[in-house]
């Protein structure tokens, strides 16, 4: 399963600017008083790996409701799938993590943990468009709705009646897909 190996927010509801580095955790918690932010950093997250093409912004998710400034977010993902990694796919635009020095490298070295970059970046027309960025490259690649949803991601919250709906990008739907030989059964 991809895991975020550094997040990058630009321009976000409350967020000026963010970046954090998570490393190889394997388990990270978001800590803070009421209002200061985390939501915020998971709704980014949700939204840079969205699996699905009908996702709405307005003007009130731009930082201070200025839509002169983009809203960017980049989530650079280790331990991906590998059809993902494919040449054909997105293996031209990978990206390497020295691990000596924690850093994310354009050039993918031999002894370098193998890595995308996924932005989202909303202008003033709200659409919002998806790409794997690699700075050695010309320009950036699109990613589609189909290939993000292949890392299965979803947010679980407090609203649990969404959870156990089969549409695509919830968590039944995501282990159903990962492992078709699962059973669910329900029970009244």
């Amino acid at each position: 399963m991809a895991r975020i190996y550094k997040l990058d927010i630009r321009n976000f509801r409350g967020i000026k600017e963010f970046s954090h580095t998570f490393d190889n955790s394997s388990l990270i918690c978001l800590v803070g008083r009421g209002d200061s932010g985390k939501t915020t950093i998971l709704n980014a997250i949700s939204y840079v790996l969205y699996p699905n093409w009908n996702l709405v912004f307005y003007d009130t998710d731009f930082y201070k409701c200025d839509t002169e400034h983009p809203i960017e977010i980049e989530a650079t993902l280790v331990d991906l799938p590998d059809e993902l990694l494919k040449e054909d796919k997105y293996g031209l635009h990978i990206r390497g993590i020295d691990k000596e020095t924690n850093s994310i490298k354009d050039e993918l070295e031999n002894d370098y943990e193998k890595a995308l970059t996924i932005k989202l970046e909303i202008k003033k027309d709200l659409e919002p468009k998806w790409y794997v960025i690699n700075n050695r490259q010309d320009s950036p690649i699109s990613i589609s709705y189909y290939d993000r949803a292949k890392l299965n991601v979803f947010i679980i919250s407090d609203y649990l009646d969404i959870h156990f709906h089969w549409r695509k990008g919830g968590p039944l739907y995501s282990l159903l897909k990962q492992n078709p030989k699962i059973q669910i059964r329900f029970f009244e």
